[in-house]
């Protein structure tokens, strides 16, 4: 079993001359649960909330977002298998009224097991998922990553 530890402190989109827009705090949450509903959402969002994909199973674990039974078997996983196996964190970013987002900047703190995976890449709806936004490598030691983001409109 593979486990890969998600802490998710915040994450951070900055539009230009907006500023926070969406975050997520994680330090009250169990780490099992099924989903956390952003702690800040600006005027113009509502019903943001992350989650698990189906593939994993959720674990316990202080101020995070947990999952094991990341793949399956021994051999090297692609991106493409995560998504075919539904091994993923994803957020949903809800404008009111059909609002137009523009984020420039996606930040996350990581963190995985040894076991874990060690790489994740962020992708976006607005191209059907297509695309990379960003790869980073995932140590033990919780890290902020940040992403700039071309997209748009989203």
């Amino acid at each position: 079993m593979k486990n890969f530890l998600l802490h998710l402190f915040f994450v951070l989109f900055t539009a230009t001359a907006f500023g926070q827009a969406v975050s997520w705090e994680l330090s009250t949450e169990p780490g099992d649960q099924v989903s956390t509903t952003a702690t800040f959402q600006s005027t113009n969002f509502s019903n943001c909330v992350l989650s698990r994909g189906a593939g994993v199973t959720a674990i316990s674990g202080n101020a995070s977002m947990n999952a094991s039974a990341w793949f399956s078997g021994t051999t090297a996983t692609t991106l493409a298998d995560a998504i075919a196996g539904n091994d993923y964190y994803e957020f949903t970013i809800n404008t009111i009224n059909c609002l137009f987002f523009n984020p420039t900047t996606i930040k996350i703190v990581l963190r995985s097991s040894a076991a874990g995976p060690n790489t994740a890449t962020l992708r976006c709806s607005t191209d059907g998922f297509a695309s990379n936004i960003g790869t980073v490598t995932v140590g033990t030691t919780s890290a902020l990553f940040s992403f700039t983001e071309t997209l748009s409109p989203n």
